[in-house]
C-alpha cells in the first residue's frame, strides 16, 4: 500500500551530466549530488490538509476527496540557492508527524 506520492522538481540547467529514467528512482539528496553537484542542506516547507484528487486517490489507493496532507516544498543549498520544489501527499491513516515546540 502506497503511503507517500511525491514530486520533484529540479531546473534542467542545473544537471552536469546526462540521467536515464532508473536513476529518477534515487533518494533526491542522491540524485542531486551525483547528476548536478549540489547538496541540499534545508527545506522550507508549507504542510496544509488537502482533499485527494482523482489523479492522488488512485496513486495512494484512497477514496476520492479523502483527507490527505501536503508538503509544498523548496529545497535550498548552504548559501540559500533554491534548488528544487517538492510537493508531497501523506495519506493520515498510515503516516504521521510529530512536532517538538520548545520556549524559544
Amino acid at each position: 500500500t502506497p503511503a507517500i506520492l511525491t514530486y520533484n522538481t529540479v531546473p534542467v540547467s542545473d544537471f552536469t551530466r546526462p540521467y536515464d529514467e532508473e536513476v529518477c528512482k534515487l533518494p533526491i539528496y542522491e540524485f542531486l549530488e551525483e547528476y548536478s553537484q549540489q547538496q541540499l542542506s534545508y527545506y522550507l516547507s508549507d504542510i496544509a490538509p488537502v482533499s485527494a484528487t482523482e489523479y492522488i486517490s488512485e496513486k495512494l489507493d484512497i477514496p476520492i476527496n479523502t483527507a490527505v496532507l501536503s508538503l509544498r516544498e523548496v529545497g535550498y543549498d548552504i548559501n540559500n540557492k533554491p534548488l528544487l520544489r517538492a510537493i508531497s501527499y501523506f495519506r493520515d491513516d498510515l503516516i504521521r508527524f510529530r512536532l517538538i515546540r520548545r520556549k524559544a
